[in-house]
């Protein structure tokens, strides 16, 4: 498993449109990544279909059977559990010496050599945690990848309506998102994977910042991925304690539920949330809150799925977005 620098690999427990999903593993595999496990969290032929074959890359569809096999017996109802459930699956595989998990709209940004890093993290450390950076749209014209990238900012959104103006409520030091980031963890340690970090049992895992990388989250694809995100965690119901959501998270989708029937107020919505103006852009910059990264997912495609057609515009994803989520879309009631 060892080499002259250590192996890593990625899971993630997925349910989206099946170009993303080939992005998703085309970026990392051209990173280095030894292996990439997607789980699929409902049926998608069309992502199995593109992906099939691919070397490197194993995707499995967790049907009733897949649950019934595994450690849990049954499916589990939480999201979340299902994630750990299958993080945990490869991690005890230890396939390679380190293993990311994360979500399919999160994609790792090198900043140097990552396998060098690892190579060199003091044994002590279990695990190191890969900073966020969230895309925002900033006007250019592109794919679905296009825009710029904001990293948290401490303590800012205490500093008022400073740079976001109306869009400082939905935010949490400057992110819509998550502000965790993702752990990268050292495998054969028996450690219990959790959905951004192992799990901390009686003593904390020792962890430290990766330098060689961070972790580009697309909290929202295009507005309508965001809304149709927010209005699943509007409308989720789990037996037990209710989910956890930031004070930010949970204005967000209240305010999108809201606005559903409106197709100019969630758009709005998501442009106030997502959207970067240029003075805002220029604030950010002057505080050292813009990350520069130009990920060239076109060019990973091309060269880990050779001959395979993706369209990555807005306008096709949306497309199938439609498809996939017309219950969603009918319950609440979303104007397209």
């Amino acid at each position: 498993m060892s080499g002259q620098k250590p192996s890593w690999a990625v899971v993630a427990t997925v349910d989206e449109p099946a170009p993303l999903l080939a992005a998703f593993a085309a970026h990392h595999l051209d990173l280095g990544a030894a292996t990439v496990h997607l789980f699929l969290d409902s049926p998608n032929p069309e992502a199995q279909a593109l992906m099939a074959g691919v070397p490197r890359l194993t995707v499995t569809l967790c049907d009733d059977e897949w649950w019934r096999l595994s450690r849990r017996g049954s499916r589990p109802q939480r999201h979340t559990a299902r994630q750990k459930s299958n993080a945990a699956h490869v991690y005890r595989m230890g396939e390679t010496d380190w293993l990311l998990h994360c979500d399919a709209d999160e994609f790792v940004w090198p900043l140097a050599d990552l396998a060098a890093e690892l190579a060199l993290t003091a044994e002590r450390f279990g695990y190191l945690n890969l900073r966020v950076a969230e895309r925002v749209w900033a006007g250019e014209e592109g794919d679905i990848f296009a825009g710029r990238f904001r990293t948290p900012l401490t303590g800012f959104a205490a500093q008022g309506p400073g740079i976001y103006g109306p869009a400082a409520g939905f935010l949490n030091d400057g992110l819509s998102g998550h502000t965790a980031g993702k752990g990268i963890v050292r495998t054969g340690r028996g450690f219990e994977m959790g959905v951004h970090h192992p799990v901390p049992g009686a003593v904390p895992v020792p962890m430290r910042p990766a330098e060689a990388a961070r972790l580009l989250h697309f909290d929202g694809l295009t507005p309508l991925h965001f809304a149709l995100k927010l209005l699943k965690r509007a409308t989720e119901s789990y037996g037990g304690p209710p989910r956890p959501h930031g004070a930010h998270r949970i204005l967000q989708f209240t305010r999108m539920a809201a606005a559903a029937r409106d197709g100019a107020g969630w758009r709005d919505l998501a442009g106030t949330v997502q959207g970067l103006t240029a003075q805002q852009a220029a604030a950010l910059e002057e505080a050292g809150g813009l990350l520069d990264a130009r990920p060239d997912i076109e060019g990973a495609l091309a060269r880990q799925l050779p001959g395979r057609a993706v369209d990555l515009s807005p306008g096709a994803f949306d497309a199938i977005l439609r498809r996939r989520e017309a219950a969603l879309i009918a319950a609440t009631g979303l104007s397209l």
